[in-house]
């Protein structure tokens, strides 16, 4: 799935996603959740990057290894 497509699928489907590349190169995308998360942080590493899509606007932000430890901890609390 592109980056377009997840865009509108957070847009019209009100779910915040999340897009990576890992390390072969192939992309991923899915729903925020902690499953996803914890493992789109292993795909990525710690030098690495992804993208979140937030839901409602589908405006995409570009995350990092510590944004993604502090949304795991969140999401486990469940504060999504």
């Amino acid at each position: 799935m592109d980056l377009q497509e997840v865009e509108r699928k957070a847009r019209f489907g009100h779910k915040d996603w999340l897009h990576w590349c890992d390390r072969q190169g192939q992309f991923h995308s899915e729903w925020k959740t902690p499953k996803s998360m914890k493992q789109c942080l292993l795909d990525c590493g710690t030098q690495g990057w992804w993208c979140l899509v937030m839901a409602n606007s589908g405006c995409p932000m570009k995350g990092f290894w510590a944004m993604g430890i502090n949304l795991l901890a969140q999401m486990k609390r469940g504060w999504q």
